[in-house]
């Protein structure tokens, strides 16, 4: 982060609500990333306008201080802010390393910073948009579609990908079997933020409980409720709040082969 006041809101931000900090590295001569997001009437993103140069500065030899934090940990996410080199130590560590990763593509152009090998990827979240422009082919905006992409990402090396398309919902695919989480209905104030939720819903319960399909359902849920609420982060959200609202989730849809 940058020695700025966002910076310091965040850090005590994240200090107030229990959270480790001591890892936070705040750099004098740059800006803490910020996003704006413009919306629609209707709540849909009309255009997001981000700074985010300071990301450029977590090299993979800043990365390698936190190196006690990463043995330590059962998971690391990361995304794709991260400069390619880092993107590629943290893949590489995971290689030799004992804990799992897991990685958002963030946009079409940044999903290109991954390397063409994604051995060592243990869940890899991304849409039909950023799987077309990171393998370089266009797929069927439609569920068989989805399912294709998401092989040839696993072939790639990702051991477990997560794949969305709007309405069509998720795909989750692992081991050559398929799975289809739909979206949950919802009655959308502001869509800002719901991507980030589905992934930290999804994340959250699976190292709760390691049924990954079912975590990804949870993160469906947590997405829609996110999408209800005029703030990025739902104020209400917590445990026992997704487990309420557990009514709103579909029965669950069976394995295909792909």
């Amino acid at each position: 982060m940058g020695a700025d006041e966002s910076g310091r809101d965040l850090s005590r931000h994240l200090g107030a609500r229990g959270i480790d900090v001591a890892n936070l590295y705040a750099l004098p001569d740059e800006r803490t990333a910020e996003y704006a997001a413009i919306l629609e009437p209707g709540g849909d993103l009309a255009y997001g306008i981000a700074d985010m140069a300071i990301f450029d500065r977590l090299t993979p030899e800043l990365v390698a201080n936190a190196a006690p934090s990463l043995a330590a940990a059962r998971l690391v996410f990361a995304d794709c802010n991260l400069p390619a080199a880092t993107l590629a130590a943290l893949i590489d560590q995971r290689r030799g390393g004992r804990f799992e990763l897991a990685i958002d593509a963030v946009s079409t152009p940044k999903v290109k910073k991954l390397p063409a090998d994604l051995s060592g990827v243990d869940l890899l979240f991304l849409n039909l948009d950023e799987a077309c422009a990171y393998i370089g082919s266009s797929f069927s905006r439609n569920i068989n579609g989805m399912q294709q992409a998401a092989k040839a990402l696993n072939e790639a090396g990702a051991a477990t990908v997560i794949l969305t398309s709007g309405t069509l919902g998720a795909v989750v695919s692992a081991g050559g079997a398929a799975s289809t989480v739909p979206v949950v209905a919802a009655r959308p104030v502001d869509m800002t933020g719901a991507g980030d939720a589905m992934i930290a819903g999804t994340l959250h319960h699976y190292l709760e409980s390691g049924a990954l399909h079912e975590a990804v359902r949870r993160g469906a849920l947590i997405a829609a409720l996110t999408t209800e609420s005029a703030a990025s982060v739902h104020p209400q959200m917590s445990i026992h709040f997704v487990e309420a609202n557990l009514h709103r989730l579909g029965p669950i849809e069976g394995e295909a082969h792909v």
